[in-house]
């Protein structure tokens, strides 16, 4: 009798990747190495609403051998008391297209397959947060980056038209990301 063997599957998931969050960041890719490397100077500890805080703990650097590629390492930081009082995150932004990048947050651990229910849990419910918690700060960080350019603009020559909805000065309208989160997160009336 012949032993009976399984294929090997024909692609491997690696289970970081189970676990990562993705997200869409709404920003030029040409605007984003100015925006990360303002972040790493900053280094912003983001509110998770109620949930924590998420901190980002190295600045934004690029990946050698790969263009457009940007990483960092920050924290989630639950509420309350526990074993393990943060967990070590990765987050990588790659260009997507030319007006949007691609924001992965995953767990920096070697087996996250092995955590206890409770960290895994815990991990789920602030990972996406702090995904958009990130996503909302750089879409302010370049909001504010481009209401800068407007306001130093040369006198020479008319101004350019804001577009509808826009403040006053500016040539872009409200991001829509933070427009979306404050219409989502706002009281009912």
């Amino acid at each position: 009798m012949l032993p009976i063997t399984t294929p090997a599957p024909a692609h491997h998931h690696r289970v970081h990747d189970l676990v990562a969050v993705f997200r869409l960041v709404s920003v030029p890719s040409a605007q984003l190495p100015a925006l990360l490397q303002g972040a790493a100077t900053e280094r912003p500890v983001l509110p998770l609403r109620t949930h924590g805080r998420f901190e980002l703990v190295t600045g934004f650097s690029a990946v050698p051998g790969v263009r457009g590629r940007w990483r960092a390492r920050a924290r989630l930081h639950g509420r309350g008391l526990r074993l393990v009082p943060y967990a070590r995150v990765d987050i990588e932004i790659t260009p997507w297209s030319p007006d949007a990048s691609e924001l992965r947050l995953r767990p920096v651990s070697r087996s996250p397959h092995a955590w206890g229910i409770g960290r895994l849990r815990r991990y789920l419910r602030l990972a996406p947060v702090a995904a958009d918690a990130l996503v909302d700060h750089l879409a302010e960080l370049a909001h504010a980056a481009s209401t800068s350019l407007t306001a130093t603009a040369s006198p020479e020559g008319p101004a350019p038209a804001a577009l509808p909805g826009a403040p006053a000065g500016s040539l872009v309208g409200p991001s829509p990301i933070v427009a979306a989160r404050s219409e989502r997160c706002a009281p009912a009336a």
